[in-house]
Protein backbone atom coordinates (compact mmCIF):
# COMPACT_ATOMS: atom_id res chain seq x y z
CA UNK A 1 0.00 0.00 0.00
CA UNK A 2 1.08 3.68 -0.71
CA UNK A 3 1.36 5.75 1.94
CA UNK A 4 0.64 9.73 1.45
CA UNK A 5 4.27 11.39 2.49
CA UNK A 6 3.41 14.28 4.93
CA UNK A 7 3.18 18.03 4.83
CA UNK A 8 6.97 18.51 5.62
CA UNK A 9 9.77 16.87 7.57
CA UNK A 10 11.55 18.58 10.57
CA UNK A 11 14.87 17.20 11.10
CA UNK A 12 17.22 18.91 13.69
CA UNK A 13 20.26 18.19 14.28
CA UNK A 14 20.21 18.27 17.86
CA UNK A 15 17.59 16.41 20.57
CA UNK A 16 15.48 17.93 22.73
CA UNK A 17 15.61 20.97 20.28
CA UNK A 18 12.40 23.08 20.24
CA UNK A 19 11.97 22.75 16.48
CA UNK A 20 9.40 25.65 15.44
CA UNK A 21 7.47 28.23 16.65
CA UNK A 22 4.49 30.02 15.95
CA UNK A 23 5.47 34.14 16.23
CA UNK A 24 3.59 36.28 18.00
CA UNK A 25 3.99 39.27 15.05
CA UNK A 26 2.66 37.11 12.12
CA UNK A 27 1.49 39.55 8.89
CA UNK A 28 -2.26 39.28 7.48
CA UNK A 29 -0.41 37.62 4.25
CA UNK A 30 2.38 36.29 3.21
CA UNK A 31 5.22 38.41 2.72
CA UNK A 32 6.87 36.41 -0.25
CA UNK A 33 3.72 35.98 -2.65
CA UNK A 34 1.37 38.43 -1.14
CA UNK A 35 -1.28 36.41 -0.28
CA UNK A 36 -3.52 34.56 2.62
CA UNK A 37 -2.03 31.68 3.76
CA UNK A 38 -2.82 28.84 6.58
CA UNK A 39 -0.53 28.50 9.20
CA UNK A 40 2.97 30.20 9.42
CA UNK A 41 5.59 28.43 11.54
CA UNK A 42 9.44 29.93 12.60
CA UNK A 43 12.44 27.51 12.59
CA UNK A 44 16.07 28.12 14.34
CA UNK A 45 17.20 25.14 13.52
CA UNK A 46 17.90 22.87 10.47
CA UNK A 47 14.94 21.20 8.38
CA UNK A 48 14.16 19.36 5.26
CA UNK A 49 11.09 20.09 3.24
CA UNK A 50 8.68 17.62 0.91
CA UNK A 51 5.57 18.48 -0.43
CA UNK A 52 5.25 15.43 -2.96
CA UNK A 53 1.33 15.05 -3.50
CA UNK A 54 0.12 16.62 -0.63
CA UNK A 55 -3.30 16.94 0.34
CA UNK A 56 -3.50 20.03 2.19
CA UNK A 57 -1.00 22.02 1.32
CA UNK A 58 -0.24 23.34 -2.59
CA UNK A 59 3.14 25.85 -1.49
CA UNK A 60 5.31 26.72 0.83
CA UNK A 61 6.81 29.96 0.78
CA UNK A 62 10.35 30.89 3.02
CA UNK A 63 10.86 33.81 4.20
CA UNK A 64 14.49 34.99 5.74
CA UNK A 65 13.48 36.40 9.80
CA UNK A 66 15.94 38.13 12.39
CA UNK A 67 14.22 37.16 15.80
CA UNK A 68 16.12 38.64 19.35
CA UNK A 69 19.56 38.75 16.61
CA UNK A 70 19.01 35.21 15.50
CA UNK A 71 19.06 33.74 12.21
CA UNK A 72 15.41 32.21 11.44
CA UNK A 73 12.89 31.17 8.81
CA UNK A 74 9.07 31.36 8.36
CA UNK A 75 7.40 29.48 6.05
CA UNK A 76 4.23 30.10 5.11
CA UNK A 77 1.90 27.21 4.33
CA UNK A 78 -0.58 27.60 1.64
CA UNK A 79 -3.56 25.76 0.75
CA UNK A 80 -4.59 24.55 -2.98
CA UNK A 81 -7.44 27.27 -2.82
CA UNK A 82 -4.79 29.92 -1.48
CA UNK A 83 -2.08 29.37 -4.10
CA UNK A 84 -4.71 28.40 -6.88
CA UNK A 85 -4.40 31.32 -10.18
CA UNK A 86 -6.47 33.92 -10.02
Amino acid sequence: MDKKRPVYTLSVPYPNTVMSQVPDDAPERCPVCETTYDTISEHDEGLMVGLDDNERYRRVCFEPHQTDGQAHIRFYHHTHDQAAPN
